[in-house]
């Protein structure tokens, strides 16, 4: 079963997976334009689920460590294809006027447990997310 978040909170986790898929960070210009040659590249983004620091380090194939320990590999294009169902979904979720608020997106449960992610959103008392 998926969970129900907000735009912003599932925004969080797709700003997360496109960073790991593109494997770096963008420089851009006064008016916000992308400089396609000027990057920091990214090596690991770290996420930590109750109390437990997840790894992820980048490249064609991303390996996802657990304290320190190797527990998953996956292919970049289980993040591509993620990130792509993610951004459709985000914004189809959030301009649906029936619905107010919080939307599930049940189509990245199965990613989501396969990717050792546990929570969408940093927690709030700590102000650690993006």
């Amino acid at each position: 079963m998926s969970k129900s978040y907000n735009k912003g909170e599932w925004s969080e986790l797709y700003a997360f997976i496109k960073l790991i898929k593109e494997g770096r960070i963008y420089a851009a210009d006064e008016d916000v334009n992308k400089i396609d040659d000027v990057y920091l590249p990214i090596i690991k983004l770290i996420r930590n689920e109750k109390g437990t620091e997840y790894d992820y380090f980048t490249g064609d194939i991303i390996e996802i460590y657990k304290d320190g320990h190797k527990v998953k590999e996956m292919p970049i294009d289980v993040f591509e294809d993620t990130a792509r169902t993610m951004y459709d979904k985000i914004f189809e979720g959030a301009g649906n006027t029936n619905k107010k608020g919080a939307f599930e997106i049940p189509e990245i449960a199965s990613f989501m447990e396969e990717s050792c992610i546990g929570h969408v959103k940093a927690n709030s008392t700590e102000k650690v997310d993006m």
